[in-house]
């Protein structure tokens, strides 16, 4: 098996919301690095900027989302043995990045039905399965970790699963990502643009599904509209 390290850093605490504006993968085999940030439409708080040590004129010089998904996948599709299964493997992943990637990609209309051929791992849960009680990066590492970094974090974490080469771990699937995805935020993009013609469609809509569903309030929902659709929706 090819397995991948991949982090990503966000501008926005909530996983289904934020965009994401740094992305970082490295392969096992070479130990090559894929890196980029991600020039986003939308604001970076100066408590994220702080963090992750952002320069903010970085991201105004950087490609496009749908860009560097392009370049990701090339990355990925020129590191992997075609013979073998393709895993990504992020520290707690499967409740952060891997929904965080999808979700951005409904966002930007990228087809992120090309994850299907991959397979996917949680470093965190299987640190946390063998018995580890606090199985952050930090706390797993002997080295420093200062700042928020996906390009550094993809190097810690490849550094961690060597050194503990028992532990076991599960692997699960794009469609277990989806089912996640719609079990928290059921409302996609595409579904709104389904069934909304109108403001106040949408309004009604949103009424409606808030009474099935509790994972996002109003607010949430109608940031999200207003973001994606509400322009597109009113001309």
């Amino acid at each position: 098996m090819t397995i991948f390290y991949i982090d990503t850093e966000f501008n926005e605490g909530n996983l289904y919301l934020g965009d994401i504006f740094e992305i970082a993968c490295l392969s096992s085999s070479s130990n090559r690095i894929f890196h980029s940030y991600i020039n986003i439409p939308t604001n970076v708080s100066r408590y994220v900027q702080k963090l992750c040590a952002l320069d903010l004129s970085l991201l105004r010089k950087s490609p496009s989302f749908n860009e560097v998904m392009d370049n990701l996948i090339v990355f990925i599709t020129e590191e992997e043995d075609s013979n073998t299964q393709t895993i990504l493997m992020g520290h707690g992943a499967r409740l952060s990045d891997y929904p965080l990637i999808i979700t951005n990609c409904m966002k930007n209309y990228y087809d992120h039905s090309i994850f299907n051929q991959y397979k996917f791992i949680d470093s965190m849960e299987g640190f946390r399965e063998s018995g580890y009680q606090r199985p952050g990066l930090s706390t797993l590492s002997t080295s420093q970790r200062n700042i928020h970094s996906a390009k550094e974090d993809i190097q810690l974490l490849r550094d961690i699963v060597t050194s503990h080469s028992t532990i076991q771990y599960k692997l699960f699937t794009y469609e277990d990502i989806l089912n996640h995805i719609n079990e928290k935020m059921p409302l996609t993009i595409f579904e709104v643009r389904k069934v909304a013609k109108c403001y106040q469609d949408l309004e009604q809509y949103l009424q409606k599904y808030m009474k099935k569903k509790s994972a996002l309030n109003k607010k949430q929902l109608m940031k999200i509209v207003n973001r994606y659709y509400y322009d597109c929706i009113c001309n």
